[in-house]
């Protein structure tokens, strides 16, 4: 992972050399509405925990935040990386029978717990976005879209539990067999906000979806997407 890192900047290193007067750097946080996408074979043992996930979890409000370095590459065609520190997760709806520990690897492992209770799961990554933007340029006010593939780092994951004697939090890797290099794909529109020659405010609905499934090599795969409002303030570097 540190050698694709460290390739890429290499890659792009002659870029910002070359591309001095049309570089931005901007800092950006997002509001996530975060879940995930289950998927299995279909046999009847992994068919039934997807039901019973899908009734039991729902989506949950997260955040995200970093900062882009912009390049121009010809005109009104950038290219952006940066860096991101992402919670992705979602709600354990109340319910006689919830998953114990870290919920669907409890599941794979048929391990339940019969307490009435509720809780959370989070996941944290650092993404590193890999994005193209077409901008529609206007006075002031210019209108954009975007759309990339970005590699996301997993960190560690937090699930907290709740019932009406205690609180539990377990933090950790959910499992060996995750995969801690994830690919998602992403898509937006938005706008940018001129606020002088140096300084822009922009604002952009964003899609992104994880094409990688969570673990390898379980019956139930699981994709993380999210639906979230990125917003920012971007300088110009001349």
């Amino acid at each position: 992972m540190k050698l694709m890192l460290t390739t890429f900047s290499l890659l792009l290193l002659p870029l910002f050399l070359h591309c001095q007067s049309k570089v931005s750097f901007s800092i950006v946080g997002s509001a996530d509405y975060a879940y995930r996408y289950l998927s299995s074979s279909s046999e009847p043992s992994t068919l039934s925990i997807v039901d019973s996930r899908n009734e039991q979890e729902r989506g949950n409000i997260k955040a995200r935040f970093g900062f882009n370095c912009s390049i121009e590459l010809a005109h009104n065609f950038f290219i952006k990386s940066g860096l991101r520190y992402a919670n992705i997760g979602y709600i354990l709806d109340k319910s006689d029978i919830l998953l114990s520990s870290i919920d669907f690897i409890a599941a794979q492992e048929n391990s339940l717990e019969t307490v009435e209770q509720i809780g959370t799961v989070d996941h944290f990554f650092f993404e590193v976005p890999i994005v193209v933007r077409y901008e529609f340029p206007k006075k002031m006010i210019s209108f954009f879209v975007e759309a990339g593939l970005s590699p996301y780092i997993y960190l560690t994951t937090k699930n907290k539990q709740t019932t009406e004697t205690r609180v539990r939090t377990i933090t950790g890797s959910v499992t060996r067999d995750l995969d801690r290099l994830q690919i998602a794909g992403s898509i937006s529109f938005g706008f940018n906000y001129d606020l002088n020659v140096k300084w822009q405010l922009f604002g952009q609905p964003i899609v992104r979806y994880h094409f990688t499934s969570l673990t390898r090599g379980n019956p139930v795969k699981e994709n993380l997407y999210t639906l979230g409002l990125e917003l920012g303030v971007r300088r110009f570097l001349k």
